[in-house]
């Protein structure tokens, strides 16, 4: 026995834990009922390595979600984008509807597919199709994309 009260074969199921990584120093002390003190010092002191695919797996989590986060905003910046643009187009053209310009409509027409074509691609929707995108803002600084395939109405 340790000074701590346990077994040398207590100690090697602590450690065979550890190395495991199923789980930070305060849990397995709780767990084995030492003091986390005790278990830092005792890894540090006899060289206890946790084993790499736990270390690999956490790190490989913690991307995961810093790229998810990443691309959600990313996502959400694009319908926003999308909403105001459209919208400007909209806009456009009401004020030119009495003028009846066809050159500059050919052009916000040519615009607002371009921006309907980026939307879809971002939403992973098909560009060839006929379904109808409704855009409207959620009113908490966010974006609300309905789509409807070529066969309903929105």
């Amino acid at each position: 026995m340790g000074h701590s009260g346990h077994t040398a074969a207590e100690w090697r199921k602590i450690q065979a834990a550890y190395q495991r990584g199923e789980g930070s120093c305060r849990i397995l002390a709780e767990r084995f009922g030492v003091k986390p003190q005790a278990l830092r010092q005792r890894a540090t002191r006899e060289g206890w390595k946790k084993s790499k695919s736990q270390i690999s797996e956490k790190v490989s989590q913690k991307v995961e979600n810093e790229l998810v986060d990443e691309a959600t905003a990313w996502v959400k910046q694009m319908k926003l984008d999308c909403l105001r643009d459209r919208e400007r187009i909209e806009a456009s053209y009401e004020q030119m509807a009495p003028a009846a310009d066809p050159l500059a409509i050919k052009h916000l027409t040519g615009s607002r597919h371009t921006v309907d074509a980026t939307m879809r691609r971002s939403l992973g929707l098909p560009l060839g199709d006929s379904g109808r995108m409704k855009i409207e803002a959620d009113g908490h600084g966010g974006v609300s994309v309905i789509y409807n395939p070529a066969d309903s109405a929105i």
